[in-house]
């Protein structure tokens, strides 16, 4: 997926532990779509050692990947499906306005679905180093290419709460980085 030009992206809603029948749905209608379920890799500690995990990093949220636009009726018209984020457009021609929709993702929602992209469905772990005890910076990995800000930091647990925004919403989570 790296090293490409930018599909279109967009973002359907649906019900919570559906998501991967979504992606099969919207797979079976759009064959050369890129469907992605975004994951996020966090690191636990269980009796001593740190251990991988995955979870969902968007919980409901199915990210659409594709060169053209996509049939949105017939994923709406898909069980399970809640509808197709949108935005309005407004078009003005002299004297007349008119609104329509676009489902194509903009903005800071397409630089997060492009984040998700770029890191193939899966918000890995990060790598930072701490210099002279207090200044805390990044050195590889998703969180480096992170388009929000770092709210607070577990140095112990290997943890940083995130903020971003998405469709119009503020959001936050943990992402896990390793001390390099």
């Amino acid at each position: 997926m790296n090293g490409e030009a930018m599909p279109f992206s967009y973002c359907v809603s649906c019900f919570e532990n559906a998501e991967q029948s979504v992606v099969d749905s919207i797979k079976a209608i759009i064959q050369d779509a890129v469907v992605l379920v975004p994951m996020l890799e966090r690191l636990e500690k269980h009796n001593g050692q740190w251990k991988r995990k995955q979870i969902k990093l968007t919980p409901g949220y199915v990210m659409v990947y594709y060169y053209g636009h996509i049939p949105v009726e017939r994923i709406i018209s898909l069980s399970n499906v809640n509808r197709v984020l949108f935005y309005y457009e407004e078009k003005v021609t002299g004297d007349c306005h008119a609104q329509s929709k676009s489902y194509e993702l903009i903005g800071e929602d397409r630089q997060f679905a492009e984040w998700i992209y770029k890191n193939n469905g899966v918000i890995g772990v990060s790598k930072a180093v701490m210099d002279n005890g207090s200044f805390f910076s990044v050195i590889e990995g998703p969180l480096k290419e992170f388009c929000g800000s770092i709210k607070r930091l577990d140095k112990h647990n290997r943890k940083a709460l995130v903020r971003g925004l998405f469709n119009n919403n503020n959001y936050e989570f943990w992402m896990s980085f390793d001390w390099a």
